[in-house]
């Protein structure tokens, strides 16, 4: 359901505060509604104030309700209670397509500093603007506004449009304005009187300068209503596929503001031009794509998410034990695997642990195999030449990290060069030097916040891997799929990402699926199923997922010559021990003595 936010204070005039369960019901709903969105909080909270038994103890508890539990009603039913006492959704309209305007971000206020929604802006400016013009002015500036504004007509209602047209004609036709003969004119263009008469009804005289920062004002709005319409016909192409549609509307997006010189708030208008230009580069240019995004290490997924975006955080959330380190290393691994540079940073294991799960993943070895066949050498000396583990891939671990520990090492690191992606292993346990004596969501919003800065500043991927709670059941006793209201600690981190990936266990079919939960860019609500691979890494299954894809481009690997092939050679193993990947075939070879060739120290790879 699309809520706007700016009716959230009339919906709460349905609840009373004093009542302990809805006082529970809508800062739970609203919270699980608007994720971590303080302006809702706080519209909420003065909403609570009004009760006498608000208090210290109940301000706090709100806050748990809201940033943290998951829990009871939804939104929907929140409506529903108080449609039920006499609530209505607003409805907008977007000009002459009569479509509803949704979301906030059309929200702005108006002159009366009351809420509405950005078309019922523009129709309000409007209405004062003819009102004058017929009611107020003289002939002389009623003639020099309409020879100024004559082009500005695209800009104007729909419902408007009939008497600006008839305002045009007769100013041109009649030296002497009167009332009766302009009705007559109305009439040509069909007007109907009941619209002329509303329109006129209630307006009070104003200057011509006064006049004309109105008209400009309505064409401001006009002009943002009409790139946001645009904007959303240009995400609706880039879901089904189509890069000459999405060029073609760009395009559009430049014109609208080129020929705007309304836009007040944007002074630098080039600047505007030159940003639309860029992106529109960034998905028609191969090579300006290919460096804007990192693989995620696997082709399924980045034919629908693109990978991970410079400059942007990544998530992907998981339950304990399913995967999720792997997950980061297999994406390590790629980026390498394509001359990028990585830092992963590792809050729970030992560098030496991460430096070993690279090589299994990357070789499909198991520590099982290790152990019955000794350690294969040659192989990881090969892995170690074929990946700069000083350079292109940077391990730092240790416990009790924090925010400042990673900016730090991210800073010492560009001292060398770029870095292209970072992985953080986990959010939950990075440590926050700002509020160390806060509540745990606070620290954890406060982190991703830093987080985003950082790759922004930096012009970095950050994948940031993520704790699910535990997982919910259903009334048969049936597991939940997890959603992002399941992050721990805090749900509120994912207004900051651009792209959240959540992996769990599929029970019923005893693999792995993974859903797109939200991407900023690319498609969303796109599950995959994976297995696991020998090593500890994953496979996405053939034809598991969804085909609404923009663009498929395929990832060159730079470093053919080290593979599982190669590492298996050192091998002789037997069929019982291990599990082969497939399309690998083992091959016989001299068992090898059991050796450590990697001592870590300093606490870096």
């Amino acid at each position: 359901m699309n809520f706007d936010k700016a009716q959230v204070a009339e919906l709460l005039n349905y609840f009373e505060p004093s009542e302990r369960d809805e006082w529970v019901d809508v800062f739970r709903a609203l919270g699980n509604a608007f994720p971590g969105d303080g302006d809702v909080f706080n519209k909420c909270v003065s909403w609570a104030s009004r009760s006498d038994k608000h208090d210290a103890a109940a301000a706090k508890h709100e806050k748990s309700l809201f940033y943290k539990d998951n829990q009871g009603i939804g939104i929907g039913v929140l409506i529903k209670k108080a449609q039920e006492r006499g609530f209505s959704m607003r409805q907008g309209q977007v000009f002459s397509n009569k479509s509803k305007v949704d979301d906030a971000a059309v929200e702005l206020k108006s002159s009366e500093a009351t809420e509405m929604t950005l078309y019922d802006s523009i129709k309000n400016l409007s209405s004062l603007i003819i009102a004058n013009l017929i009611m107020y002015c003289t002939a002389e500036d009623r003639s020099k506004f309409i020879s100024r504004y004559k082009n500005s007509i695209k800009k104007i209602p729909v419902e408007h449009v009939g008497i600006f047209k008839a305002l045009y004609e007769h100013t041109k036709t009649h030296s002497i304005f009167v009332l009766k003969e302009f009705r007559q004119t109305l009439h040509k263009f069909n007007v109907p009187d009941e619209l002329f008469k509303a329109v006129t009804s209630a307006s009070s005289p104003v200057t011509f300068d006064t006049l004309c920062e109105q008209m400009e004002q309505m064409i401001d709005k006009a002009s943002r209503l009409q790139i946001i319409n645009i904007s959303k016909a240009n995400i609706k192409a880039a879901l089904e596929g189509s890069a000459s549609d999405m060029k073609d509307l760009t395009n559009q997006a430049m014109m609208c503001l080129g020929s705007n010189t309304g836009l007040k708030e944007l002074k630098e208008r080039d600047e505007v031009l030159k940003s639309c230009n860029s992106a529109l580069n960034d998905i028609s240019d191969p090579d300006v794509f290919n460096h804007l995004y990192i693989s995620t290490g696997y082709q399924s997924i980045d034919n629908q998410v693109y990978g991970y975006r410079r400059g942007e955080v990544s998530i992907l959330a998981a339950h304990t034990g399913v995967g999720k380190t792997y997950f980061g290393i297999e994406s390590a691994l790629r980026a390498i695997d394509n001359n990028k540079r990585v830092l992963f940073f590792t809050a729970e294991m030992s560098v030496d642990s991460i430096a070993q799960r690279l090589f299994m993943v990357k070789m499909k070895v198991t520590e099982k195999m290790v152990k019955e066949h000794g350690f294969p050498h040659k192989a990881f000396n090969e892995f170690k030449q074929a990946y700069d583990l000083n350079n292109n891939l940077k391990i730092i671990g240790g416990r009790s990290m924090s925010i400042n520990d990673i900016k730090s090492s991210v800073d010492s690191a560009k001292f060398i060069g770029d870095v292209d992606l970072i992985v953080i292993d986990y959010l939950q346990i990075i440590e926050n030097d700002r509020y160390k004596r806060g509540e745990q969501w606070e620290q954890i919003s406060d982190v991703m916040r830093q987080l985003v800065a950082l790759a922004q500043d930096s012009d970095t991927a950050i994948l940031v891997l993520t704790q699910l709670t535990k997982p919910q059941f259903d009334k048969g006793k049936k597991k939940k799929e997890p959603t992002l209201y399941d992050i721990a600690g805090s749900s509120g981190v994912v207004r900051d990402v651009a792209l959240a990936l959540i992996l769990f266990k599929d029970d019923e079919k005893s693999n792995f699926k993974m859903v797109v939960a939200k991407s900023r860019y690319a498609s969303t609500s796109v599950h995959f199923e994976l297995t696991r691979t020998t090593g500890g890494g994953f496979h996405v299954l053939d034809g598991s997922y969804s085909n609404s894809k923009i663009f498929d481009q395929s990832v060159a690997t730079v470093k053919p010559s080290i593979s599982a092939d190669n590492v298996l050679d050192e091998f002789t193993p037997r069929d019982e021990d291990y599990e082969i990947a497939p399309g690998v075939e083992p091959k016989s070879a001299d068992d090898m003595d059991l050796e450590v060739a990697y001592m870590v120290g300093d606490g870096e790879l």
